[in-house]
């Protein structure tokens, strides 16, 4: 946690539910972006809005392969 939050400038979240990742992108410096899966099924057990802070970016893979941010919870 320590190494990402003082030497990283961008934190991708891909394990969503993760309390260490949640935690890593919550002690982040405020001007990091922060990027997180667009878990579906996994994340069935938790509000999105409450869990994922709203300057963080849902993203998700599109039909080519790509990931694509696809939306600010804000």
């Amino acid at each position: 946690m320590y190494f990402a939050s003082n030497y990283c400038n961008s934190f991708l979240m891909t394990a969503s539910t993760s309390t260490y990742a949640w935690w890593i992108g919550f002690l982040m410096p405020k001007n990091v972006e922060i990027y997180y899966y667009n878990c579906h099924l996994e994340c069935l057990h938790i509000k999105k809005e409450d869990y994922f802070l709203p300057k963080w970016n849902a993203i998700t893979y599109n039909f080519k392969g790509n990931l694509e941010i696809i939306n600010k919870l804000n």
